[in-house]
């Protein structure tokens, strides 16, 4: 895969979220507008919010497949997916965004 595609794909995981974040917000809009979790708009803001993250999801699968050259160190590399509660919670302990690829015949 091109750099170009994969930027791509990592801008869509991006912008998937942000409109994810958006759908929550308007769940909470609701509830905040004493709607319970039955009427039609709390139903449709969390139907939405889940497809968004479904296909997010699906794209950082196919995000994690790809093999690439770390600019920093020159290893190669492969793209690893930060849980959901790490993201923007600098020191939580949550994995890199890549990790070193093992050649076959190292043990782990």
């Amino acid at each position: 895969m091109a750099q170009q595609e994969r930027e791509i794909l990592e801008r869509a995981v991006r912008t998937l979220s942000e409109q994810a974040a958006a759908a929550s917000a308007i769940a909470d809009g609701a509830l905040d507008a004493s709607l319970d979790g039955t009427h039609s708009v709390m139903l449709q803001a969390k139907m939405l919010r889940l497809k968004l993250l479904k296909v997010k999801g699906d794209l950082e699968r196919e995000l994690e497949q790809l093999v690439l050259d770390c600019r920093d160190c020159g290893r190669t590399v492969h793209r690893v997916a930060r849980p959901a509660w790490a993201l923007g919670a600098p020191g939580t302990g949550a994995p890199s965004r890549t990790r070193p690829v093992r050649p076959s015949s190292t043990p782990p």
